[in-house]
């Protein structure tokens, strides 16, 4: 970033508001989308215990089915928990694949503000305007000053410059 000032202080002064008024708009529309990240990542993580919690209740009797003497209930009952928990699987990937997701984008390689990299370094010479533009466009100037005078108090050039003018039309 560039600003001028009248000095070097004020410079400084000068890019330091422009910085801080950039910091401030950044963290303006950051915060939002990080509040609403956090709070799907909060979502996701308490749907992910869930289905662990429903998990657990579903390996148990599987679990106790493997002790049982009776085949017939053995079967049966293990084709259901074998589906509940093939489809309670599915569902832990999907919530594990959405809160790595969400981790991702919640990185802070990806929700930092605007800060600076460096101190504010401002040059001891002006870098405007420099001083030949201004000797040339003074020296400028002061022709054209001096010209206008020369033909204010002048009244044969006028005539001169009058007669030259009228000849060419």
């Amino acid at each position: 970033m560039t600003v001028k000032g009248h000095s070097r202080e004020e410079a400084k002064e000068n890019l330091q508001a422009a910085f801080q008024f950039l910091q401030n708009e950044h963290n303006q529309l950051l915060t939002p989308s990080v509040t609403r990240l956090k709070k799907n990542l909060d979502d996701a993580t308490s749907s992910y215990r869930k289905i662990e919690d429903e998990r657990q209740a579903i390996l148990d009797p599987i679990n106790r089915a493997k002790t049982s003497n009776n085949i017939e209930r053995k079967f049966s009952e293990s084709i259901l928990l074998t589906s509940m928990l093939k489809s309670n699987d599915s569902e832990t990937r999907t919530f594990r694949d959405q809160i790595s997701a969400l981790d991702e984008q919640l990185s802070p390689y990806r929700t930092f503000n605007t800060k600076a990299v460096t101190s504010i370094y401002v040059p001891k010479n002006a870098t405007y305007p420099k001083k030949s533009i201004a000797a040339v466009l003074g020296l400028l100037l002061g022709l054209v000053i001096a010209g206008t005078w020369v033909l204010i108090r002048d009244k044969e050039l006028r005539d001169v410059i009058g007669g030259t003018l009228q000849g060419d039309a």
